[in-house]
């Protein structure tokens, strides 16, 4: 196994999808590959502030975002985090300090 080869890998984390999405053009086709080639192969962590039925907007093509939101989603884990994050508390917090 090459350490260089991203397929190869036990585990992906992909952070903050909707971000790097919104400021980076993502090439469709490799993101679906990626997680096509790790479907039932190998773990995969992503993490996003967006909800699954707003990726398609974020990604530009709702046929693609589906098909891997679905190999995503059959032997998943998913978490919901609720609430604040700690940067948004951090900046509350400082507005409030600087009244």
């Amino acid at each position: 196994m090459s350490p260089h080869d991203p397929l190869q890998c036990r585990l992906h984390l992909i952070h903050r999808l909707a971000a790097i999405a919104a400021h980076v053009a993502v090439d469709l086709r490799l993101f679906y590959a990626l997680i096509a080639s790790r479907y039932e192969r190998a773990s995969l962590v992503i993490s996003s502030n967006k909800p699954f039925s707003a990726w398609a907007e974020i990604l530009g093509d709702a046929v693609a975002v589906g098909a891997m939101v679905d190999r995503l989603v059959h032997y998943a884990e998913i978490i919901s985090l609720k609430g604040d994050s700690h940067r948004l508390r951090h900046r509350r917090q400082e507005a409030q300090q600087s009244d």
